[in-house]
């Protein structure tokens, strides 16, 4: 059985959309998981607290465009 490429861009799609979704509404608190979705990704560190790293450079400026 061959697949066309519509077929796999429309299914591909579909799940894509489904996952983000799904991740909407755990996030929002719809769905269960949220705790363990955030640990998974780290994301529960103290609040408040700020990474030990040396910032960045900032650039300000202006230029003129033709």
């Amino acid at each position: 059985m061959q697949i066309s490429r519509r077929t796999l861009l429309i299914a591909a799609a579909a799940s894509l959309t489904a996952g983000a979704g799904t991740l909407g509404l755990v996030e929002t608190g719809v769905l269960p998981g949220r705790s363990g979705f955030h640990q998974a990704l780290g994301l529960t560190g103290p609040t408040g607290s700020f990474p030990d790293i040396a910032p960045g450079t900032v650039v300000d400026g202006a230029f003129d465009s033709r």
